[in-house]
C-alpha cells in the first residue's frame, strides 16, 4: 500500500535509452528529467542524452479490427471518386474519339457523294440570279473545290457553266460604284500624278464594270468598242486592244457584247488623252439575264439576244 503523501500521484515508468558512441561503444541507462552529459567509457568522448519525454504516452491501440476496417472504408471513400473522375475522362476520351472518326467518315463521304458538287452548283446559280452575290460566290466556290475531287459529279457542259457563272458572280461582287466619267474626272483633277496613281491603286484597281458597246475593227485593225467617253469635253478612250477574251472570240464582223471587265489602271497617254487600261484577262461574257437585270435599272432593247448569243459562245469555248 502505498504512503498518503504518494496517493495522488502516478507513477512515472522508467525510460531506458541507449545509444552509440561514434567509437562503437554502446552506453545504456535511465532517462531523467533533465538531459545528461555522460563519458563514454571507451574513448571519454562527452555523450549528450535527451531528456525524458513530458509528454504522456500514447493510449494502446483498442478494438484494431473495427479501427482496420474503418481505414479500409476511409481509403475506399477516398479511392473511389478519382476511380470514378479517371473513368469520366476516359469516357470524354473515347466519345471525342468516336466524334472525330464520325466527322472524319461525313467528310469523307460527302467528297465520295456525286450530288454535292451538283447541289452547291444549283444553289449558287440560283443566288446568283437573285442578286445575291456573295452568297452565291461561298457556294460556287464549294462547288469548285468539289468538282475536282468528284470527276463524275458534273457533266463536261456542267462543268463549264460552273465556272462562267463563278467569273460572273465575282464581277458583280466588285462592281464599280462610281462611273468611268467620276474616276477621269477625279484623275484630271489631281495635279500630282503620284498621288492619283496611289488613289487610284487604292479605290479602284481591280474593280469590275459592266460595259454593253458594238465591236468592231478600226483602220488600224485594232479592236474598238463604240463607247464614248469623255473627260472635261475632251474625248477619253478605253484600251480594249490587249483583253484577252476579244482575241479568244475570233469574231469575223461586228457584233454588240455585254462584257464585265476589271479596271488596271487610268493615265493620260503622249498628247494629253485620258485613257482607261484593263486587266488583259478580266474579260467576261455576261450570260445570266435575271442577275444582270438585278444590276441595270433600265436594261436596253435587244439585251436577250445578247445574251443568247454570248452563252452560245461559252459553250462553244474550250
Amino acid at each position: 500500500m502505498q504512503p498518503w503523501f504518494l496517493s495522488g500521484r502516478k507513477r512515472i515508468e522508467p525510460i531506458p535509452f541507449e545509444v552509440s558512441c561514434v567509437c562503437g561503444q554502446s552506453i545504456k541507462g535511465i532517462r531523467q528529467e533533465a538531459h545528461q552529459v555522460m563519458a563514454c567509457p571507451e574513448c571519454g568522448r562527452q555523450i549528450f542524452i535527451l531528456p525524458r519525454s513530458p509528454l504522456p504516452a500514447p493510449n494502446p491501440i483498442e478494438d484494431g479490427g473495427s479501427r482496420v476496417e474503418d481505414r479500409g472504408r476511409e481509403t475506399r471513400s477516398i479511392r473511389y471518386p478519382w476511380l470514378a473522375g479517371a473513368g469520366a475522362f476516359a469516357i470524354a476520351i473515347v466519345a471525342v474519339a468516336i466524334v472525330f472518326q464520325l466527322s472524319k467518315t461525313n467528310n469523307s463521304n460527302s467528297g465520295s457523294d456525286p450530288g454535292t458538287a451538283a447541289q452547291h452548283f444549283t444553289d449558287g446559280t440560283k443566288l446568283l440570279s437573285q442578286g445575291r452575290f456573295h452568297e452565291a460566290i461561298r457556294e460556287l466556290d464549294q462547288a469548285l473545290v468539289l468538282r475536282e475531287k468528284q470527276h463524275d459529279a458534273l457533266s463536261a457542259a456542267d462543268r463549264k457553266l460552273l465556272t462562267q457563272a463563278h467569273r460572273e458572280a465575282l464581277l458583280y461582287a466588285d462592281l464599280l460604284s462610281e462611273s468611268l466619267e467620276d474616276i477621269l474626272f477625279q484623275a484630271a483633277a489631281e495635279p500630282d500624278d503620284r498621288e492619283w496613281q496611289a488613289v487610284f491603286a487604292d479605290r479602284y484597281k481591280g474593280k469590275s464594270l459592266i460595259v454593253l458597246a458594238g465591236t468592231r475593227r478600226d483602220a488600224s485593225d485594232r479592236w474598238v468598242l463604240d463607247y464614248d467617253l469623255f473627260v472635261r469635253d475632251k474625248p477619253a478612250r478605253i484600251d480594249w486592244e490587249n483583253l484577252q477574251l476579244l482575241r479568244d472570240l475570233h469574231l469575223s464582223q461586228p457584233q454588240r457584247l455585254l462584257l464585265g471587265v476589271r479596271l488596271a489602271n487610268v493615265e493620260p497617254e503622249i498628247g494629253g488623252t485620258w485613257v482607261v487600261r484593263l486587266a488583259t484577262d478580266s474579260g467576261v461574257l455576261i450570260t445570266n439575264a435575271d442577275a444582270i437585270a438585278r444590276v441595270l435599272s433600265r436594261p436596253p432593247e435587244g439585251l436577250d439576244e445578247v445574251l443568247k448569243r454570248q452563252a452560245a459562245w461559252v459553250a462553244e469555248m474550250p
